[in-house]
């Protein structure tokens, strides 16, 4: 026996895409169900249907953003700041996307790309293990609104909203009608819909400080390699073969080689890293941030030699006055220098905790101490 519902629901959602970036999509969904009489002679009332599957499928993707977790662009992790929060970075072949949102905001599929057939997929799971023995096969069909003329893919959170809304990513597939003169005008209609094509929408109020930003990202633009490359065509490539650095004559292989567990080779320059810069707003110190970001480098690179730090209190590293642009000068005046707390002997203490070695340099030479310090360490001893 077969039970079959047309027009069940719409889900309104939007999905990551590695060529589009965040694109907003809207599906109707029909459903045929397979199985035997129940011992009111049905395979399932039809008003059940209506109600549990439509709840199961709401729950399951609408108003949510759909992740393929199998594109390598995609990082997933639980937040550091919110219970019940994740983050992503998504690097497409648009723009990079960084997001924090509560874990019900995201569907996670286990795909390559979001396509019909995956979600199908991902919901037929679901949605089978929540009915009934005598329901014994579901065939699910999702499909675009046929619309005549012309349409827009867009995605926007409504923060203000009471329902699901409010997440911060999910979208729609929409028409648009206008009209000059009381004439309905198409040429105008292409145009909006191409300029408003895969757009996200926003207000200014939505936008925030760049020091409130709560999220983690890691930058994957520039590897070890490119990084290299940079310095060798500014002659600067010292720091970057760690393990056969000269400071003022003074080699350090022989001191660090047993310290990393690892086997010199000044060959091969692309397997160290120097580590340029990174910090921790006050609000989220002590909290295992600066840790949890070296040990993602370490993750990231757990085949390099080394992974080096220079390091100094910030206060003495930089000067909001002399940022280049309104918003580094925003962030940096927002962790209030002047009144920094963590000085050197913090820094030195935070390393050699971390799992890094600091490297003695020879200052003899030298009109004045140093105002920084150098350590080095291998993925083995930061994650140790």
């Amino acid at each position: 026996m077969q039970l079959f519902v047309d027009d069940l629901t719409v889900i309104d959602f939007s999905y990551l895409c590695k060529r589009r970036g965040i694109v907003g999509e809207s599906w109707i969904v029909d459903v045929l169900l397979d199985g035997s009489l129940n011992e009111q002679s049905m395979v399932l009332d039809f008003a059940i249907v209506k109600k549990q599957i439509k709840a199961i499928i709401d729950d399951a993707v609408d108003h949510k953003l759909l992740l393929p977790t199998q594109e390598p662009a995609l990082t997933v992790k639980d937040s550091l700041f919110h219970t019940s929060h994740q983050t992503l970075d998504f690097l497409s072949d648009r723009a990079s996307y960084y997001l924090q949102s509560p874990k019900c905001a995201f569907a996670l599929i286990d795909c390559l790309e979001i396509t019909i057939a995956s979600v199908i997929k991902y919901l037929n799971k679901i949605i089978m293990a929540e009915l009934p023995n005598n329901v014994q096969g579901l065939t699910l069909t999702l499909r675009p609104e046929n619309i005549a003329g012309d349409y827009y893919h867009y995605t926007h959170g409504l923060k203000l909203h009471d329902g699901n809304c409010q997440r911060i990513a999910h979208g729609h597939r929409s028409k648009i009608q206008i009209f000059v003169d009381g004439l309905k005008n198409t040429q105008l209609e292409h145009h909006w819909c191409q300029r408003w094509q895969d757009i996200y929408i926003a207000s200014e109020a939505d936008r925030i400080a760049k020091a409130e930003i709560e999220l983690i990202t890691m930058n994957k633009h520039r590897d070890a390699i490119a990084s290299y490359n940079l310095l060798d065509a500014q002659e600067a490539t010292d720091w970057e073969i760690p393990l056969n650095i000269y400071f003022k004559g003074h080699n350090l292989t022989n001191e660090y080689c047993d310290l990393l567990q690892v086997t010199a080779d000044a060959k091969k320059a692309k397997t160290h890293i120097l580590i340029e810069a990174f910090s921790v707003v006050p609000a989220y110190r002590k909290k295992g941030v600066a840790k949890y970001l070296l040990q993602e480098i370490a993750k990231q690179y757990e085949k390099i030699q080394s992974i080096n730090v220079i390091s100094m209190p910030l206060n003495l590293f930089l000067d909001p006055e002399f940022c280049e642009n309104e918003n580094n000068a925003s962030y940096y005046q927002a962790l209030d220098l002047p009144n920094e707390t963590i000085g050197r002997t913090e820094l030195v203490s935070f390393f050699t905790k971390t799992g890094f070695s600091q490297v003695k340099l020879d200052e003899s030479e030298l009109t004045e101490p140093l105002p920084f310090d150098v350590f080095v360490a291998s993925p083995k001893t930061i994650m140790a």
